[in-house]
């Protein structure tokens, strides 16, 4: 027979602080027709950033312009000289809302002219101060 006679009203009492901008995952990849790559068709790829929200609250940032990315930087094999491109982007102060859950995402037009060959990826979010993703080497083909 069951002789406990206490009844427990445990109550949850501690406040959990909600996400804030420093929660928020920021990544960057290169994908081409295929999808994501690594190996990546020269004439087709495209450079996305994305800005995930893992919780359970809508976070909000701001970036120095409309765009998300603000620029990213190739650096070739042997020590060439780094080429550097960016998105043409509205002078504007951008607040960004990821909902809970959610991400947001922008793929901007890349102008550089590139030729076949290996390089490092840096990809540049507009965020204050600027945050850099190192996408690693990529093979332009």
């Amino acid at each position: 027979t069951d002789t406990d006679t206490d009844t427990d009203t445990d109550t949850d009492t501690d406040t959990d602080a909600e996400c804030t901008e420093k929660d928020l995952i920021f990544t960057a990849v290169i994908k081409d027709k295929t999808g994501v790559c690594t190996k990546c068709d020269l004439a087709s790829y495209k450079i996305t950033g994305e800005v995930q929200n893992p919780c359970d609250n809508s976070i909000a940032f701001e970036t120095a312009s409309t765009c998300l990315i603000s620029s990213w930087e190739w650096t070739p094999p042997g020590g060439a000289a780094i080429i550097r491109d960016a998105p043409v982007c509205g002078t504007a102060i951008t607040t960004w809302k990821v909902a809970a859950g959610k991400s947001v995402e922008e793929t901007p037009l890349a102008s550089a002219k590139l030729k076949a060959g290996t390089y490092k990826l840096d990809v540049n979010f507009g965020t204050m101060p600027m945050l850099t993703v190192h996408v690693g080497k990529i093979d332009l083909k």
